[in-house]
């Protein structure tokens, strides 16, 4: 059956795979960003955003903080999980860090006065509305050292900024991503066949996967993430109608297609919308 699994467009579910708890996960996740061998940063990688792991269900964050010992230097990897390509505040606390700024939070006291190289890594989805056709796959960008005797070169940065059309990725089939796109694949995958097949020569990602699988089995919290993917998708939609003189229907419309895309039972987005099932069908099959 295709979509299984739940989507980590899910910042609950991103949150929950992506922890201190599930230090496989992570320095598998690490090696695919610095392109780097298991033996080079194994014990070398500490997550800062302690709370990760949510003992109240309702905690919400967007975001992982990977602090890494990598080649005698540091370096921080900020991995956000962002929608329409929106990173600016991300941006703006990299920049913080790479200013020198002193970093706040549980996880960080350890670590308060080095000056890591910074790594943001932007996880972009896109609404339907947006021309995803013009958005590269990946997009890398750097900020170099302000040094007039150092030459510039990917590997003489203060800051690296890696864009990803996470879009892109998902239509792409896993045989054909290559091993530094592995990652962007991964998450996209919605689908148990295709978690198999990612996952066959990829030990680290066992946990992963079995995780994955339990979480999207349990009723109870797939109906949580459900629920609070209709209440982030309202909020948009009210924002959107608050701007247009007569766009009701064209914003409910929106709604919908957004809410059916991340596995949401028309039964469920009719009685959150206000639509007949009948109206949100037609809708669906004419998007």
């Amino acid at each position: 059956m295709k979509n299984d699994l739940l989507s980590i467009r899910s910042d609950i579910l991103f949150n929950d795979l992506f922890n201190e708890n599930e230090m496989d996960t992570i320095e598998w996740t690490v090696m695919q960003i610095l392109d780097c061998k298991y033996e080079d940063i194994h014990g070398n990688v500490t997550v800062c955003n302690t709370k990760l792991d949510r003992k109240n269900i309702k905690e919400k964050n967007k975001y992982v903080d990977l602090l890494v010992l990598y080649k005698n230097d540091y370096i921080l990897i900020e991995l956000n999980n962002n929608f329409n390509g929106y990173y600016l505040r991300n941006l703006l606390y990299a920049f913080n860090i790479a200013l020198g700024q002193v970093q706040k939070g549980e996880g960080y006291e350890k670590y308060r006065g080095i000056e890591p190289t910074i790594i943001l890594v932007n996880l972009n989805w896109y609404k339907e509305k947006v021309n995803k056709e013009n958005i590269s796959g990946k997009r890398e960008q750097f900020l170099h050292k302000p040094d007039d005797f150092v030459e510039e070169s990917e590997n003489n940065y203060i800051l690296k900024i890696i864009n990803i059309n996470l879009d892109y990725y998902a239509k792409l089939s896993h045989n054909k991503i290559n091993r530094k796109d592995k990652l962007w694949k991964l998450l996209t995958i919605n689908d148990k066949r295709d978690l198999d097949l990612m996952v066959k020569n990829e030990n680290m990602l066992i946990k992963y996967q079995n995780k994955l699988t339990n979480l999207s089995s349990n009723m109870e919290y797939r109906e949580y993430i459900m629920n609070s993917e209709i209440e982030k998708v309202l909020e948009e939609d009210r924002k959107y109608r608050d701007g247009l003189v007569d766009g009701r229907y064209e914003g409910k419309k929106e709604m919908v297609i957004n809410l059916w895309e991340n596995g949401v039972a028309v039964d469920i987005i009719s009685k959150s919308s206000g639509l007949t099932i009948t109206e949100i069908q037609s809708i669906i099959d004419n998007k």
